[in-house]
């Protein structure tokens, strides 16, 4: 069985590769798995790639590897997407870095309480230990 629970009565899937099962496809298949991994919807895709709604729900339940390539992608895109999150990160730790060195009193304190809020800092408890571990790190040198 498949992992969606579909018997393989086609022992030769099993032996195909990534290219091999994505190389099966039509051009509006590739379109149509494409847009499905950005979330579109069944009706949106079957506009876009011009078949009916339907075409588009056989082949994500009939079709041999459609649902694979489609798990594949949705898998690099999410990829992709933290990937650009920990770009977004590595910045916006710089921001607030910039923000703790400012004049503006405020600011310092909303960035102070953004960077304790990011390392998980947020209650009295978790700050007492923080504070204690920081003491006895301080008193190691």
């Amino acid at each position: 069985m498949f992992a969606g629970g579909t018997a393989t009565t086609q022992p030769w899937r099993a032996e195909m590769t990534k290219d091999d099962i994505t190389r099966q496809f039509t051009v509006k298949q590739e379109s149509a798995l494409d847009l499905l991994a950005l979330g579109r919807s069944d009706r949106e895709v079957a506009e876009a790639v011009q078949v009916s709604r339907q075409t588009v729900n056989k082949w994500q339940h009939t079709l041999p590897g459609f649902q694979t390539a489609l798990k594949e992608r949705r898998a690099d895109l999410f990829q992709e997407s933290k990937a650009k999150l920990r770009a977004l990160a590595v910045r916006a730790v710089a921001v607030l870095a910039e923000d703790l060195d400012g004049e503006d009193r405020k600011l310092r304190q909303a960035a102070a309480v953004q960077v304790l809020r990011a390392c998980g800092l947020n209650g009295k408890e978790e700050l007492a230990d923080t504070f204690e571990d920081m003491q006895v790190f301080v008193e190691g040198f």
